[in-house]
């Protein structure tokens, strides 16, 4: 009889390793690890630099939208030349796709505040600056989210032009897009 202190069990023992691979996979994920947060702080400051951005087109096209707002016909001469100074520098500005979305997303803001008049002046200062276009284009694409928020622009915009586009989306395959467009077309 073996004694219990002397009983080899092979089915315990770990298996040969070789250390080397091991410190290669070590530095490995060290690296990926290292990459990871690195993309993450890019990400990170893209994002924020792009909301600054934002922030200040928005504080620099809201003096420009209010001009364009409380514009009479009856001005002096000199208000009427600082309207149309004021707006081929906006023409200027949008030139930048940037910059579009920006008056685009300033416009849609004002829309849900204002009524009236000022209201169908901001809607005819969106059309005759082009924006719905950029509306059109997104129509056209293959994301159903892209898809969705061109639906909600033209919607809130009133362009009267759109639905008939708009009217191909009620049978949509995507639930978010099919309910959008029946709410734009009621």
């Amino acid at each position: 009889m073996i004694p219990p202190r002397q009983i080899k069990i092979s089915l315990i023992t770990a298996p040969e390793f070789n250390l080397e691979y091991l410190w290669w996979l070590s530095i490995l994920f060290m690296v990926l690890a290292a990459l990871y947060f690195i993309g993450i702080f890019l990400i990170r400051n893209r994002i924020t630099s792009n909301s600054g951005r934002t922030k200040d087109k928005k504080i620099e096209f809201s003096p420009m939208i209010s001009e364009f707002l409380f514009y009479e016909d009856s001005n002096s001469k000199e208000e009427k030349m600082n309207y149309l100074n004021l707006k081929i520098q906006i023409r200027e500005l949008i030139k930048d796709n940037f910059d579009r979305s920006v008056l685009t997303e300033v416009l849609q803001d004002l829309r849900k505040d204002l009524s009236g008049q000022s209201q169908t002046v901001l809607i005819e200062l969106y059309k005759d600056l082009g924006l719905h276009n950029d509306a059109f284009e997104k129509l056209a694409s293959r994301r159903w989210q892209i898809i969705s928020s061109g639906i909600l622009e033209l919607t809130t915009m009133e362009v009267m032009a759109s639905y008939g586009l708009i009217i191909k989306f009620i049978n949509h395959r995507q639930g978010t897009v099919r309910k959008q467009a029946e709410i734009a077309v009621v």
